[in-house]
């Protein structure tokens, strides 16, 4: 999903991950990393984007966002 927090542009992968929910390192909006809905306040949707695995290898298309549901 995207990196950035949609409310004060918060870096989601220096937040905390709680199994599928990160939480906003700035001011704790949480999301839910498999669909990009906010969880905490519910306000905002992130992008997803496709992912799959290939033996050792994890490819994600960046090309296709997802908007969340």
């Amino acid at each position: 999903m995207n990196n950035i927090c949609p409310h004060l542009g918060g870096v989601l992968s220096y937040g905390f991950l709680d199994n599928n929910c990160v939480t906003c390192p700035l001011h704790m909006w949480e999301f839910d990393v498999t669909t990009g809905a906010c969880v905490w306040p519910g306000e905002e949707k992130l992008p997803t984007y496709p992912v799959k695995v290939e033996g050792e290898d994890i490819l994600v298309n960046v090309d296709t966002p997802l908007q969340a549901s």
